[in-house]
């Protein structure tokens, strides 16, 4: 769907399709729900590390049983408890920002099947934006939060997330959003352990995953960790840190002063080494006494990793985020070293959810020195957290005041002395329009976004913010050093963030120099159904006044 941008008056007013965010609430962390840790003493034979077996849930939800459910973007985030245990009763689902995503419809009938967005306001049909296979897509912005769609087939119906435990609690209804900041991200919907986690296994400690050993027939294998595979990010995912939590038996803690753990994030297909984090004893947050199990006190806390690199001024470690653009694997070792006991649960997700592959124990044999993978018979993941974002930028290209539509808004011309800039398509706006996923700026005044190669001519980057708080976008502008004779200055540039670069660039001429913009335009195909919403997203007459959307264009009625 074409993007198009209305301008009004002297400047411009940006209109959303948006639905109001409720308040949240925070409690202490779930970790695992003391009637779910029940034993998977079924195993499979030790198998060869790779490859990892795709495995089907065993656990059947009424939705799936029924046959009316979709699952969720492929590579999507669910907002995850944090280290130190608050979150939200109310279920995330992380997008990029700018990127369509697609829930893809699994019912018999696909193309039969309704698709509604409800909240608080009512329920508004969203059927006729399917596509010929009965998918559904949806971009979501930098700033705004939306009901997940909910899927209909006669008289049942499907929403991801419904089996909320804190539905109880007002959580409401699950809610799709870009992450707005670096946030607590999983695959996995925390908020559905009470049927989904698994706490023992065949190890000799009791763990699924973990310290310990297994032996089958003549052979006692020792475990030194555990390795998940995971599908590619739905866009570069920036990371600063990753946790995972631990249980044990010891009450002080389970990892020796001066013992390193390993989490090595791979590329699946590559076999690229993308990050090596480490942690030790120091990084465990919030241990403590958890409950009380057949096989004894049970102690829980967070482990975080971090990729820790030496600061060249400072002299000491710090944590370098990293950026995760491909399937990829985690691998945690470290766990065989003297003194650690420690065990990881494991998380039997449903299908509706997206499955992963199986995960892992990583086996020691002793007598070949080559590492092996114990897979269980049901297809436990390792529910790993990633402290990050997905970033995104959107640069206006289409613009539309007073019922003229204008195009190349990513096109601009400084004046010869340097002193200012415009838009060269007629509107004279003093910049490019820009959505960004995030606030440009952290609370220090830190630039997240920044031109990469900027041309020593240019001389500085104009961002006015003052549209940013109401409206959800920023004024780019450049200055420039005068001419002085020369005939004239081009540059194409692109604006980058946390492991992302825009797909449209940005081209700025002076005096007689001259770019390429026979790629300036830089959008999908547009629709056109003629069909005219308001910003609650009902249906409305084409003579209704305000700020509406037609054809997927802001459009404004006085």
């Amino acid at each position: 769907m074409k993007k198009n941008l209305l301008l009004t008056g002297a400047l411009f007013a940006i209109g959303m399709a948006a639905f109001a965010q409720e308040a949240t609430v925070s409690e202490p962390l779930v970790k695992m729900n003391k009637a779910a840790m029940t034993s998977s003493k079924a195993y499979t034979e030790v198998t060869d590390l790779k490859p990892f077996t795709l495995g089907k849930s065993n656990v059947i939800s009424r939705a799936v049983a029924d046959g009316t459910y979709y699952t969720r973007p492929a590579g999507t985030f669910f907002r995850a408890w944090n280290e130190e245990g608050r979150g939200s009763y109310t279920i995330y689902l992380y997008m990029p920002a700018f990127k369509e995503c697609t829930f893809m419809n699994k019912s018999a009938n696909p193309t039969e099947s309704k698709w509604y967005l409800i909240n608080t306001n009512g329920k508004y049909d969203y059927t006729e934006y399917a596509d010929a296979s009965g998918n559904w897509g949806f971009e979501v912005d930098g700033q705004h939060v939306w009901p997940v769609p909910t899927l209909e087939n006669g008289e049942t119906q499907f929403v991801l997330g419904e089996n909320n435990m804190y539905n109880d609690k007002g959580a409401g209804y699950t809610r799709m959003q870009g992450t707005g900041t670096v946030s607590p991200m999983s695959y996995f919907n925390d908020h559905d352990f009470d049927e989904n986690q698994l706490g023992w296994g065949v190890l000799s400690t009791h763990y699924l995953f973990g310290s310990g050993t297994f032996t089958q027939g003549d052979v006692t294998y020792t475990s030194v960790g555990a390795a998940q595979n995971y599908e590619k990010p739905a866009s570069p995912l920036y990371v600063e840190n990753a946790f995972i939590a631990v249980f044990s038996f010891e009450e002080t803690t389970p990892i020796p002063a001066g013992t390193t753990i390993t989490m090595a994030i791979v590329g699946t297909e590559t076999e690229k080494t993308i990050a090596t984090l480490t942690a030790k004893a120091e990084d465990m947050v919030g241990y403590g006494s958890y409950t009380n199990t057949t096989y004894g006190q049970i102690y829980s806390g967070s482990l975080v990793f971090s990729n820790k690199v030496k600061d060249p001024i400072l002299g000491v470690d710090i944590a370098e985020p990293f950026v995760i653009d491909e399937p990829f694997t985690v691998m945690i070792t470290g766990m065989e070293q003297a003194g650690v006991n420690f065990g990881l649960g494991g998380v039997v997700n449903k299908e509706e959810s997206g499955m992963l592959e199986q995960a892992g124990v990583l086996l020691l044999n002793p007598t070949t020195g080559k590492i092996a993978s114990l897979k269980y018979t049901s297809p436990l993941a390792i529910n790993v957290v990633f402290n990050g974002l997905f970033d995104g930028i959107h640069i206006w290209t289409d613009l539309t005041a007073s019922g003229t539509n204008y195009s190349n808004g990513n096109v601009l011309k400084i004046s010869d002395d340097g002193t200012t800039c415009a838009q060269t398509n007629g509107t004279n706006l003093s910049g490019v329009i820009i959505e960004t996923a995030t606030p440009w700026k952290d609370a220090d005044g830190n630039e997240y976004y920044y031109f990469e190669n900027l041309p020593e001519w240019i001389t500085a980057v104009n961002v006015d913010d003052s549209y940013y708080a109401e409206n959800g976008y920023y004024v780019v502008s450049f200055t420039a050093e005068p001419l002085n004779g020369k005939d004239g200055e081009a540059a194409v540039l692109y604006l980058k963030g946390r492991g992302i670069t825009a797909e449209t660039p940005i081209y700025v001429t002076q005096g007689n120099g001259t770019t390429d913009i026979s790629d300036a335009i830089v959008t999908k195909d547009e629709v056109k159904d003629n069909k005219v919403y308001n910003l609650n997203g009902q249906r409305v007459s084409e003579n209704t006044q305000g700020i509406l959307i037609k054809n997927g264009k802001k459009i404004i009625n006085k």
